[in-house]
């Protein structure tokens, strides 16, 4: 099986608000927790971390961003994973 690309964005939960130097500190545990590849953005009062994961599985990729998630020591809420990424039944 040959690795693909997924993308998908993930949510973290219990922030509320956010101001530049916390936005900039989210940023700094993500990356010295070895998440270097997240676009963050806060949106709606969500705060969003957008994926493109190379992986065998978009199981596989949601795992591994999510395991990022917990050693930058935040919990997501809820993904949202992009169309072009979910499986396609095959036609017979």
């Amino acid at each position: 099986m040959l690795e693909q690309e997924f993308d998908f964005t993930l949510i973290l939960s219990g922030i509320d608000e956010i101001t530049d130097q916390l936005f900039d500190e989210i940023e700094a545990r993500f990356v010295q927790s070895g998440c270097d590849d997240g676009m963050f953005s806060y949106s709606r009062n969500k705060m969003q971390v957008t994926f493109c994961r190379t992986a065998l599985s978009l199981e596989d990729a949601l795992r591994k961003a999510i395991g990022d998630v917990q050693r930058a020591d935040f919990v997501v809420s809820e993904a949202s994973i992009r169309s072009s990424s979910l499986p396609r039944p095959e036609l017979v």
